[in-house]
């Protein structure tokens, strides 16, 4: 094995890996956006309503100079943000070729087994099995 110190102790692997992190200011806006605020008229109200409530009356004020953000913002957070297309290109512009690998097989092995000396022989190679 490595000299990771794994290989003297293998039970301290996180199989698992690493725990996903909260970002500190995500998690003081969220527990924020839990609690209540009391409002002038006594009312208490959670803060996640206030938060919407300011930004649908930016939205609907035609003078407010950041109406059309206030406007985006609300709607990609209802109907989600419309899709984007992306092309991939290869070299000048030419379509990419796509190798699918024998799933234990990285492309390194691949290639040497292929003899193949770099990804661009080996892109040329998925041209020729192709046809194209």
């Amino acid at each position: 094995m490595g000299t990771n110190g794994f290989d003297k102790r293998p039970q301290d692997i996180n199989r698992n890996g690493r725990p996903k992190k909260k970002s500190a200011l995500n998690e003081i806006i969220e527990n924020y956006s839990r609690k209540y605020t009391v409002g002038q008229e006594g009312k208490r109200r959670r803060n996640n309503t206030l938060l919407a409530e300011a930004m649908w009356k930016i939205a609907l004020d035609s003078k407010h100079p950041k109406q059309f953000d206030a406007i985006k913002y609300l709607s990609d957070r209802l109907g989600g943000k419309p899709t984007e297309k992306v092309q991939l290109t290869g070299d000048e512009n030419a379509p990419m070729g796509v190798v699918f690998l024998p799933v234990k097989m990285t492309a390194k092995e691949w290639m040497e087994q292929n003899g193949q000396k770099t990804l661009h022989s080996l892109a040329a190679a998925a041209k020729t099995e192709d046809g194209a």
